[in-house]
């Protein structure tokens, strides 16, 4: 029997896309996340958080820096290698541990006061059950009382100011990298779709695909509670405004009560 294909997601996120996307972010956004977590209590000395999806540690360096202890998460053993060397590099190391795995098993060590999903890390599989997993794993995860903070598309902004396509650039010393990523909906199946094509410096080219789920918030919640979280609340940004059709994305902070 031949071996199941790869998931999408394992394809797209490499070392180029973390170039891309997640290198030439924009350096503000970690402390804007810092700065909200803060103003919902969420962020204190010693406080011990799970990252699912924590891809190579940009947001998992910030909170170390805070003074959490972190444990990071993801499928790509690239990513995975770039947190542990970022640690090392900023004397970090020994509040953190970064591992290979799938965000819908991992569980961390010991449980937790906040777990986060940031940047979209949901909704990747095509039915609600997988979806679901990844969910469980995060309330596993906490300790009664804990948190769970989900940043994710905001669907009713993604349909309103629908961008079929989109294309971005980085300028390298062997030459320029370009991205052109086309999107469609499926509107029954409630998918974003998405293809990558790269154009490299050296001249060849790849394409890669994605699918990710359109949750509406009050879809979230219901997972959410399925889940079991019983205390769920929705902001629009990261300045901790009211989530409404135009807002930039979704942010679920859903509470472990018992």
């Amino acid at each position: 029997m031949p071996p199941e294909p790869a998931p999408w997601w394992a394809l797209l996120y490499d070392e180029l896309l973390a170039e891309l996307m997640f290198d030439g972010a924009d350096p503000g956004e970690a402390a804007q996340t810092l700065a909200l977590l803060r103003r919902e209590g969420l962020l204190s000395l010693g406080a011990r958080v799970f990252d699912q999806g924590c891809g190579n540690g940009r947001l998992a360096l910030a909170l170390l820096a805070e003074g959490a202890v972190v444990e990071g998460v993801d499928l790509i053993p690239a990513y995975i290698a770039a947190a542990q060397q970022r640690a090392e590099v900023a004397a970090l190391a020994s509040s953190a541990r970064f591992w290979v795995g799938d965000i819908a098993e991992a569980l961390p060590s010991a449980p937790c006061d906040l777990a986060m999903s940031w940047w979209t890390c949901l909704g990747y599989a095509p039915t609600d059950a997988e979806n679901l997993r990844p969910l469980q794993r995060a309330f596993e995860a906490l300790r009664p009382g804990g948190t769970y903070a989900i940043d994710t598309m905001n669907v009713a902004q993604v349909l309103r100011a629908f961008l079929p396509q989109v294309e971005r650039r980085l300028a390298r010393p062997e030459g320029e990298l370009r991205l052109l990523r086309d999107s469609w909906i499926d509107l029954p199946a409630g998918v974003l779709h998405k293809r990558w094509r790269w154009s490299l410096p050296d001249g060849s080219a790849r394409e890669r695909l994605s699918a990710v789920r359109l949750y509406l918030p009050h879809e979230w919640a219901r997972l959410l509670r399925r889940a079991g979280f019983d205390s769920l609340r929705f902001v629009g940004d990261l300045s901790g405004g009211p989530l409404t059709e135009d807002s930039s994305r979704c942010i679920i902070f859903a509470q472990r009560r018992t």
